[in-house]
């Protein structure tokens, strides 16, 4: 009877997975190239609030990361060929209400899981969701002075707060996505200071959520996050690297720009540091201390 039931609950899942996928698609094989950003946005957010809507009762983690991965990448691909700063009033305002989104869609995932299994925070959220949206954010903010730096300790306030509601209300169950979200809140206030001086080497933030993905990863014994936190140290280097040559070479951009760089090398040690409190991999250990010192 109870594998009965499951296997309806999974085909009730696929369903809805394919049903939301062809949703999200339609505005796709439909366009003509004409439609308006707002349209758009204002659809997918209906189809977000749906999924969110089913997240509250069924701890469906494919269909939160389906809302996810095309919300983001279509803004994304519709930032890089449309975007024009006279867009920035409706276009931020989307930014936001999703960002703010998604990180309750985590929130009840993880509130649903936490009594069920250990590995109970869905790290492509909780920390892509950031990483994400703080990339995004840089692209309409780009040419204001401390734009970045206000987004930064915001993001900062808004985790410290979220973690402290978490750790007072849910410290029993939900202790784990509490750490995770104080170590966003401490992560994006100590980025606000450097951003202020100098907001080109935004990139130097990935490194810092690296870390973040790494500790989860070996907190959970999964593979995927503990690679994505490798993988960002390496991609932050590259852009930050990218970034660099574009702002040209004068004393006060380079002397800024070494806060980056030591953003980069601290969390290259963070990692090293904790691949070696959970005996893991003792020579990628031994390479991020190396890295480390290189920059």
């Amino acid at each position: 009877h109870l594998s009965i039931r499951r296997q309806r609950q999974m085909c009730i899942r696929d369903r809805a997975i394919l049903g939301f996928a062809s949703g999200f698609l339609t505005p796709i094989f439909t366009s003509t190239g004409q439609g308006n950003h707002v349209s758009l946005f204002s659809y997918y957010l209906v189809l977000n609030l749906a999924i969110a809507s089913i997240g509250y009762h069924k701890s469906w983690r494919p269909l939160n990361v389906l809302g996810f991965g095309f919300t983001f990448i279509i803004g994304t691909l519709w930032g890089a060929s449309s975007y024009a700063p006279q867009h920035f009033a409706t276009t931020e305002p989307f930014l936001i209400i999703h960002f703010l989104l998604f990180t309750l869609i985590a929130v009840l995932y993880a509130h649903r899981q936490a009594t069920k299994v250990s590995d109970y925070v869905d790290a492509t959220l909780v920390f892509g969701t950031p990483i994400v949206g703080f990339s995004l954010q840089y692209a309409l903010l780009k040419n204001s002075p401390f734009g970045m730096a206000y987004s930064a300790l915001a993001l900062g306030i808004f985790y410290i707060g979220l973690a402290w509601w978490v750790l007072t209300r849910k410290r029993e169950t939900m202790q784990f996505l509490g750490e995770c979200f104080v170590a966003l809140g401490v992560g994006f206030a100590t980025l606000a200071l450097p951003l202020a001086l100098d907001g080109r080497w935004t990139s130097a933030a990935w490194s810092v959520e690296g870390v973040g993905l790494l500790w989860v990863g070996l907190r959970q014994k999964r593979t995927f996050p503990l690679l994505s936190g490798l993988s960002l140290q390496l991609l932050a280097a590259m852009a930050f690297l990218y970034g660099w040559g574009l702002t040209g070479h004068n004393d006060f951009a380079n002397q800024n720009m070494f806060l980056g760089a030591m953003f980069i090398a601290l969390s290259g040690w963070a990692c090293g540091a904790l691949l070696n409190h959970f005996n893991s991999n003792k020579m990628v250990s031994d390479l991020l201390a190396a890295w480390g010192w290189l920059w």
